[in-house]
């Protein structure tokens, strides 16, 4: 997968996007990050690049989801990335507080292609995007050759 797509990542507390940012900073892993705050926003955003007409608009390599405490838009963002052909392909990693098992099953079901619990320290911050970015991004290979390219 080309190292240079865009991750989206869906986390509406802003201090969460920090520590996020600073663990990219800090791995110096340079895809562009795009933050949105909610799942109304993640949709609009998907859907302007499904719409643009330029073709170097990008689909994300990879989308960030928290599950958020009122987790019904979050599912449905999740629902809706997965369903619609144009993102499906598109990998979709949940970060949570919830350890709860029906929150886990339901992502999972939905499609989501991982669920980890959010790190307390920065540390863990650092470690689990590190893992997740060299799993998606340096060792897995895709059946459909084409970046997702719109």
């Amino acid at each position: 997968m080309n190292q240079h797509l865009p991750i989206l990542i869906v986390e509406q507390h802003s201090e969460e996007r920090n520590r996020i940012s600073e663990s990219f900073n800090s791995l110096q892993i340079d895809n562009p990050l795009v933050f949105v705050s909610d799942s109304d926003a993640a949709f609009t955003y998907l859907h302007e690049l499904s719409l643009s007409p330029f073709k170097r608009k990008r689909l994300p390599g990879l989308i960030f989801l928290d599950l958020q405490p009122e987790h019904d838009t979050s599912i449905n963002l999740l629902a809706g990335i997965k369903k619609d052909p144009a993102y499906c392909q598109v990998p979709v990693v949940v970060l949570s507080n919830s350890t709860d098992a029906n929150d886990i099953e339901a992502c999972y079901s939905l499609g989501c292609n991982g669920y980890f619990q959010k790190p307390q320290a920065e540390k863990g911050y650092n470690e689990l995007i590190q893992l997740v970015h060299d799993f998606w991004f340096n060792s897995m290979s895709f059946s459909n050759a084409k970046e997702f390219v719109l």
